[in-house]
């Protein structure tokens, strides 16, 4: 009996109206008759939608819930439903905001619909607005339902209280240890890309300081210079093998360290790198440059020369926070090469 129109015990829930034009047909019956006032086609798709929700269609309901709406009826309490029965579907699908706005509407049209305000403010509460929550509550506070809403917004309104609290402090803290960790460069005369001068750091936004210090990707940007309870910079640091195209990233380096302490513990051993097929870069032949922030020319580092010595020089740049340095092997052409070209 399932198979014929007439008898169906319910409507299949996605049916193709060309290949079942019978039950088509039947359908548009309580909708083709345009002596049916408004009011009634508005009730009828109301009772469609009711029917789709029951069994969990709700884009279905909510498609029939809106062609009830565009009736244009004249009864608010209707509308009032409509909106609100919407409402609810939208919740069901994850629509929160939807959710909330077909509250509103179903408030508008019925200011006593006690449903609307469990609807409105049970999305407020799926969308953390846990102030507008009670305003909701509030406006009808007899409610149990409203009632148990509120009294669940007033403990997320502490905790989420409590927790821009946390992160203020956190934010606050941060700000400090930039700051100070800007001093500190300021004070060693570090020049920065992108920064004409340290007056500029007191007027600017915390997020635009750490802009010039942290790093692009495809490196950490988690790894941003940072300054000790000794007052001693520690830096990411950048080392490049142009003739291989490889790079080692160190995510943090002393600044009163030599080049050397940082080289021996990457190559005093009897592994080669994986790249490096003729063994050509070992300690013994390694030569570090850094690049003359005005005319691009490469000088030779003193391996016995500190961090901090680098970076003091004037013609030494940090951009992005990443000191960063060229690695050629002594005697090869490359080497040549590359300082010629």
């Amino acid at each position: 009996m399932q198979k014929i129109p007439l008898l169906m015990a319910e409507e299949p829930e996605n049916f193709d109206p060309e290949s079942n034009p019978t039950l088509a047909m039947l359908q548009s019956l309580k909708y083709d008759d345009d002596e049916d006032p408004p009011e009634t086609k508005a009730d009828n798709y109301k009772v469609d939608g009711n029917y789709h929700f029951k069994y969990k269609r709700y884009q279905q309901a909510i498609i029939a819930y809106t062609e009830g709406i565009k009736q244009d009826c004249n009864d608010n309490e209707l509308n009032a439903q409509l909106y609100n029965n919407r409402a609810a579907a939208h919740s069901y699908l994850g629509n929160s905001r939807s959710a909330l706005n077909d509250s509103i509407e179903a408030k508008k049209l019925s200011p006593t619909y006690i449903k609307a305000y469990v609807r409105g403010a049970t999305a407020c509460t799926e969308l953390g607005l846990y102030d507008e929550v009670v305003k909701w509550c509030d406006d009808e506070s007899d409610n149990k339902k409203l009632k148990e809403l509120k009294l669940k917004a007033v403990k997320n309104q502490k905790i989420d209280a409590r927790n821009k609290r946390k992160q203020n402090q956190v934010l606050k803290k941060e700000e400090i240890s930039i700051r100070n960790l800007m001093q500190a460069m300021k004070e060693r005369g570090i020049i920065l890309d992108g920064l004409k001068s340290y007056t500029d750091i007191d007027t600017m936004k915390l997020a635009d300081i750490k802009a010039l210090i942290t790093p692009p990707d495809p490196m950490d940007s988690s790894a941003i210079p940072h300054l000790d309870e000794d007052m001693v910079i520690h830096w990411p640091m950048l080392f490049m093998y142009p003739e291989h195209r490889q790079t080692d990233f160190i995510r943090s380096a002393n600044e009163n360290y030599r080049f050397m302490d940082h080289l021996i513990v990457m190559f005093d051993n009897d592994e080669p790198l994986p790249w490096d097929k003729e063994k050509k870069y070992t300690l013994k032949r390694l030569e570090v440059y850094f690049e003359d922030k005005d005319t691009a020319r490469l000088h030779l580092i003193n391996l016995h020369q500190t961090l901090k010595e680098i970076l003091i020089d004037k013609r030494f740049c940090v951009k992005h926070g990443v000191p960063s340095f060229i690695l050629l092997a002594k005697g090869s052409t490359f080497k040549d090469y590359y300082l010629n070209k």
